[in-house]
């Protein structure tokens, strides 16, 4: 086990992302060089408890409680989190646990890796950003034409009303009254009119200016 251990970590060391495992009772029992690079911390410190002290505060809670179910049920599991850098700064990872076994099928505990992925949620704060400012011009704009909409249907049923008044003041006219635009088209019309000259209604309809 030892050679084989030894051969393990000399690749896991050349990896470029921070790889781990852990024993079957969930404790981290190693940690790679570039993880170690990473954190700023020793191997000793991290091992054991050690590498949740690096754990963002208010992400720890819910990374512990994954992490215990799936040991429990020894299942592979995953999980972004905030983990500090060397130089303070706490950065995003995504931590992705897998759970293997020896030879002889024993549950051996967890091979698992860290990925810097802050670069990746940036971009997704800004889509997110840009997805939520487009949202808002397009329920302003919606807005804008609802308002607009329910100007012109007032201002249409103004000028409905208007030209009801206005046919109701011409039948109650005795005098034949006939109304025409610039162009000379019939806009209006009384029934004395259609009568005084006997023109069929269904013509004047018609808004004929050659009666």
């Amino acid at each position: 086990f030892g050679p084989a251990r030894e051969r393990f970590a000399s690749v896991a060391d050349a990896a470029p992302v921070g790889l781990w495992t852990s024993g079957p009772d969930g404790l981290r029992s190693y940690c790679n060089q570039t993880w170690l690079r990473f954190t700023g911390r020793t191997l000793t410190e991290e091992l054991g408890h050690g590498w949740t002290q690096g754990v963002h505060p208010d992400d720890l809670g819910g990374l512990i409680a994954l992490y215990r179910e799936s040991v429990a049920m020894r299942r592979e599991f995953s999980h972004e989190h905030r983990l500090r850098r060397a130089d303070g700064q706490y950065r995003w990872v995504l931590g992705h646990g897998v759970p293997y076994y020896r030879l002889d099928g024993r549950w051996a505990g967890y091979i698992g890796s860290s990925v810097d992925i802050t670069e990746l949620k940036q971009a997704e704060s800004v889509l997110l950003g840009n997805q939520a400012e487009l949202a808002a011009k397009v329920q302003g704009r919606t807005a804008e034409l609802a308002r607009a909409n329910e100007s012109l249907r007032q201002q249409s049923n103004e000028r409905l009303d208007a030209v009801s008044v206005l046919q109701a003041t011409l039948e109650s006219t005795a005098e034949g009254v006939l109304v025409v635009d610039r162009a000379g088209k019939i806009t209006q019309y009384n029934r004395n009119f259609a009568r005084m000259w006997g023109i069929p209604p269904a013509v004047l309809e018609k808004r004929d200016d050659n009666l």
